[in-house]
């Protein structure tokens, strides 16, 4: 008799690489990305967008020289907000490898395979 193994699962963890150097895009919205970077002076969060099928911009909303902290399954940038920010602090739950969501009630962003924009339908 052979007994099967089965494998358990590794209990999803959030880690700063998840993000960094990644894309992730709104699944409600397929215009907007983001994209997190590092830097000698802080981390950065860059929110895209584009209209017409057009290449992504930046839409000068995100948060630079920030910090990131991490707990339990949660991400949290706080920085400098640009212009078009709302505010200065963003949050982020992580839902599944590939997935996060927008603290408190935000949208469900995506990672972009292959972190290749050109990949995104319109």
């Amino acid at each position: 008799m052979v007994v099967k193994k089965t494998k358990k699962k590794a209990p999803l963890k959030a880690k700063v690489s998840d993000l960094i150097g990644h894309y992730f895009v709104n699944t409600d919205d397929h215009d907007q990305v983001l994209q997190f970077t590092a830097s000698t002076s802080g981390y950065y969060l860059d929110v895209q967008t584009r209209q017409n099928g057009e290449d992504f911009t930046s839409s000068q909303a995100g948060i630079f020289n920030g910090k990131l902290t991490i707990s339990d399954l949660t991400y949290t940038f706080s920085g400098t907000a640009q212009p078009n920010a709302k505010q200065s602090t963003l949050s982020f739950k992580k839902l599944s490898k590939t997935k996060m969501q927008q603290l408190p009630d935000g949208p469900i962003y995506q990672q972009v395979k292959n972190d290749d924009l050109s990949t995104l339908s319109e």
